[in-house]
């Protein structure tokens, strides 16, 4: 829920603070808010351990933890497991940094202006966040 809101709410304040001041003036009040939002927030919110919230790994109260277990690089190779989370992981990514970065910079090429391409990202933003909302994707399965 944090990354669609922060790209709700960060990409167009980007985009008008590079329009208006630069992309360096950008980088510096991103990184200040960074410093002074984001970071406080993890660390008075984050939960890094389970015990933390009295629960156990996976939410069971009653389970035993038990460690994970190591596989060589060639054994992870070759696994099928690991080549679909490599997919999906470079896929999203990929997807995800194409649109958000490029888009809008395509659009203003184009003669949009800011405005229009930002409303274009949230539009489609928020039709992803609906189709999550309406299709249940079960028949995914590793």
């Amino acid at each position: 829920m944090g990354m669609n809101i922060g790209q709700l709410i960060l990409l167009p304040l980007t985009g008008f603070i590079i329009a208006s001041s630069g992309f360096r003036s950008a980088f510096v009040v991103l990184g200040l808010i960074m410093l002074v939002i984001v970071v406080p927030i993890v660390l008075i919110v984050v939960k890094n351990n389970p015990t933390d919230v009295n629960q156990m790994p996976d939410g069971d109260s009653t389970s035993l933890f038990t460690a994970a277990t190591s596989v060589s690089l060639s054994e992870a190779l070759r696994s099928r497991e690991f080549w679909i989370a490599t997919l999906g992981f470079a896929t999203c990514g990929f997807i995800l940094y194409l649109v958000t970065m490029h888009l809008p910079n395509f659009a203003v090429d184009l003669g949009y202006i800011l405005l229009r391409q930002i409303t274009i990202l949230v539009f489609a933003k928020l039709l992803g966040w609906q189709s999550e909302r309406i299709y249940q994707f079960d028949w995914i399965k590793v």
